[in-house]
């Protein structure tokens, strides 16, 4: 009687079991991956999985140890389909549209710092300030910097924390924005800058679901080699909570989710109205600071769209959140075409939940020659 092949055997159940698991993790990774094509506003969910699109990556490689076991006692299959799942990961993992054309570092290039600035720590007083004094950027974008301007009958008066006044102090300056639309007075995201002004624009970007948290962001108009250029410093919506998070009630998690899809929705909306803008900006620009999603989700894909993404130029670890161990990049600088990418880093703690990120940048000699000085 001729034994049965081990490729014909039915399968133990242990095995079946781990096939079954590895299935599910790629249901939830190929969801996670097309979350990027896919608006909040039609299935928000999907936004979730996109936040945690790298660690179902990293899992590819104890699911290919199981799978190259299983293989082994059931045939070629599972090897060809793992494989072809490793080659999509590579292919979605590098944004290819958004890798930055590349500089040699000579010196002159413009060098921008990006910031969320609120104060986690009494230590942020003497960190930032430090940290700026050692990467001497030409501009500063800050988040949740809260920088008041008071307009006296004689000088121009600028109340804000410590580690911001230690700014003015290195010799950054800060205008006050020409439109009105303040929150509660104080200018969220200022820009400081050593090079000469030519105008501050302070926006609201849509009008929020919550009315008592809107968002704003800025455009900051300088001078930078005899050109103009503008730079966007935007503050996306952050996540919320309620306010009374008690753990051991369903209730709450389930008002949780209510809250993520708001979040999630009104950070779209945001990047709708910021894209818009941008297409009208006639000027070489840049975009950076916190907003609050990470590279594999739509929002953050339809904004850098057309743009250079930084941190490419180095390919690292570019997680900026938290700042004691950075998990998550929702932090990032992005250029027009108009620019060459000389280098891009992400700096240390400096006291707030957020790791600062420079990035260093020269005009193209077509865009300076074509900027309107």
């Amino acid at each position: 009687m001729a034994s049965e092949s081990p490729s014909s055997a039915a399968p133990p159940k242990r095995h079946r079991f781990l096939r079954v698991v590895y299935l599910g993790f790629v249901v939830l990774f190929v969801l996670a991956t097309v979350a990027r094509f896919i608006p909040p506003t039609t299935l928000w969910w999907l936004q979730l999985l996109a936040s945690v699109w790298w660690l179902l990556a990293v899992l590819h490689i104890p699911f290919a140890l199981i799978n190259w076991r299983i293989a082994r006692l059931h045939g070629r299959r599972w090897i060809a389909f793992h494989a072809g799942l490793l080659l999509a990961t590579l292919l979605f993992a590098v944004p290819w549209k958004h890798i930055p054309n590349r500089a040699d570092a000579d010196g002159t290039g413009l060098r921008v710092v990006t910031s969320n600035a609120k104060r986690s720590s009494a230590a942020i007083d003497t960190l930032l300030p430090a940290y700026v004094a050692e990467r001497q950027p030409h501009l500063l974008a800050a988040q949740e910097a809260r920088v008041k301007m008071l307009r006296p009958p004689a000088d121009t008066i600028l109340s804000a924390e410590r580690h911001l006044l230690g700014l003015i102090l290195a010799g950054f300056e800060v205008r006050e924005p020409i439109s009105l639309h303040q929150h509660r007075g104080y200018v969220q995201n200022p820009v400081f800058s050593r090079l000469p002004w030519a105008a501050f624009e302070l926006y609201k970007s849509t009008e929020p679901i919550y009315p008592h948290a809107p968002s704003f962001w800025s455009r900051a108009e300088v001078l930078w080699q005899g050109q103009r250029i503008a730079l966007y410093n935007v503050h996306l919506r952050s996540f919320a909570r309620p306010r009374q998070m008690d753990k051991r009630d369903p209730a709450v998690w389930w008002a949780l989710l209510g809250t993520l899809k708001i979040d999630y929705i009104e950070r779209a909306a945001e990047v709708r109205v910021l894209k818009e803008v941008l297409a009208k900006e006639a000027l070489p620009f840049i975009v950076c600071g916190d907003f609050n999603t990470t590279p594999y989700g739509w929002t953050f894909r339809h904004l850098a769209d057309g743009l250079q993404d930084t941190a490419w130029a180095n390919l690292s670890w570019a997680a900026t959140f938290p700042d004691g161990i950075p998990l998550a990049r929702i932090d990032y600088i992005l250029a027009s075409p108009h620019w060459t990418v000389v280098s891009a880093s992400v700096g240390p703690s400096v006291g707030s939940d957020h790791l600062p990120v420079m990035a260093t940048l020269v005009l193209n000699e077509a865009a300076a020659a074509a900027t309107v000085p």
